[in-house]
């Protein structure tokens, strides 16, 4: 990673928030190391446990409060957490819920419990490399800031090697408006922020009501001197398919009304990642048929209770522009839902994982391959969209948008 670079001033920020990449400097400078509290819920995680603790007790930074908070266990992890606190009991808490309560409020019971400036979460199948809590402290501190922020690293495997690369420095509105922004980890905030605001209890994307509010009104420092691991793991709430998933409607209906006054391009921007995303990502890896037709009968009633524009999300807009693939797949999935025809919503939807991976196609195969669906009078492309065509109401006049004339 590039440890040279010399720090800069970012300028195109929200209202008020500002965000500084301290890179290059000197965090000896900072002769203080105030405690940090690091929260960690934990549920059924016996099997991942070790690995995220470890990388904690392996941290640079000298002064380290753990919290490991279990959420009524089934496994060993409860016993795993209360020997991790008798081996280092200056080092780690260990806090047990007396019922399952979910994320949210577990977070709230550490934050209750936080006594000092600064406090970090980290998931219990994660884990951050040694200079981690150093680094993000050391940014945080040159400039008076609210919070430090650095890369999420996707793992897929739990012996995955070290990162060396160069992050590089995003912008404020790259930090804002990234897919995983509303993350409570890769994250280092000052504990002051958290007063007067809470997560949210019982929903999924309980972050959401709270990290994207924070983030529209802190001041923000980046850096890439390190990173956060995060563990794809199958069976974590975020890879379950449920129509739990529709509270994310719900979360970000709260974040928006937290949120105020915000800029309102960075707001489409969240929508797009968060919401449309939703649909364009999520909604198309639902196992079965009737799972994926509720949840797009869901999803539809949601956007119109809660007012999102999904036609007119400008980010959704430049996307299509660019892709034809993204363009054919989006206007049939769109115009199935406003019509009410849900099943044909979910068939068009169960495509989308197949439509969308023709991205790492080259272009030439890419723009072949298309043309055969949409063209082939066999193709089941070719039905869904006649059906979709003649079924919808297109209020909008949506199937009248130009395509891009590139794929």
């Amino acid at each position: 990673m590039n440890k040279t670079e010399p720090a800069s001033q970012v300028n195109n920020t929200p209202d008020t928030a500002v965000a500084v990449h301290l890179d290059g400097c000197d965090h000896a400078k900072a002769d203080e190391h105030p405690l940090i509290t690091v929260i960690v819920p934990c549920y059924n995680v016996e099997a991942y446990l070790d690995l995220c603790v470890d990388s904690l007790l392996s941290q640079t930074y000298p002064s380290i409060k753990i919290l490991l908070i279990d959420d009524k266990s089934t496994d060993g992890t409860a016993a795993k957490i209360a020997m991790y606190e008798k081996d280092h009991p200056d080092t780690i808490s260990a806090i047990f819920n007396d019922i399952n309560r979910g994320t949210g409020y577990t977070r709230n019971l550490g934050l209750s419990l936080v006594r000092s400036e600064e406090v970090g979460f980290v998931d219990p199948d994660d884990w951050v490399p040694p200079n981690y809590f150093n680094e993000m402290h050391g940014a945080m501190a040159r400039g008076n800031f609210d919070l430090a922020v650095c890369e999420i690293v996707l793992r897929d495997s739990r012996t995955a090697e070290p990162i060396q690369d160069d992050f590089g420095t995003p912008s404020i509105q790259d930090i804002i408006t990234s897919p995983l922004a509303a993350s409570s980890t890769n994250k280092l905030f000052k504990t002051r922020l958290f007063d007067g605001i809470s997560y949210p209890e019982g929903i999924m994307n309980e972050d959401v009501a709270v990290i994207i509010p924070l983030l529209f009104r802190a001041r923000i420092a980046h850096t890439s001197r390190t990173y956060y691991n995060y563990f794809q793991r199958g069976g974590s709430t975020q890879n379950s398919y449920t129509l739990k998933r529709l509270e994310m409607f719900e979360a970000m209906s709260l974040a928006r009304e937290r949120s105020k006054p915000f800029n309102s391009d960075f707001w489409q921007a969240t929508e797009y990642h968060q919401i449309i995303g939703l649909l364009l990502h999520i909604v198309p890896k639902f196992p079965s048929y009737t799972l994926r037709k509720e949840m797009l009968k869901g999803f539809q009633e949601g956007a119109t209770v809660y007012g999102i524009d999904i036609v007119g999300n400008v980010y959704l807009q430049g996307a299509m522009a660019t892709n034809r693939v993204l363009f054919v797949y989006v206007r049939l999935l769109l115009c199935s839902l406003e019509s009410g025809r849900f099943g044909l919503a979910a068939v068009v939807s169960s495509l989308g994982k197949h439509l969308l991976s023709i991205y790492e196609l080259p272009v030439c195969k890419k723009t072949r391959q298309v043309l055969s669906w949409v063209r082939h009078p066999r193709s089941l492309t070719h039905r869904i969209g006649r059906v979709a065509l003649s079924a919808s109401r297109d209020p909008r006049g949506f199937w009248k948008v130009t395509p891009p004339s590139h794929p």
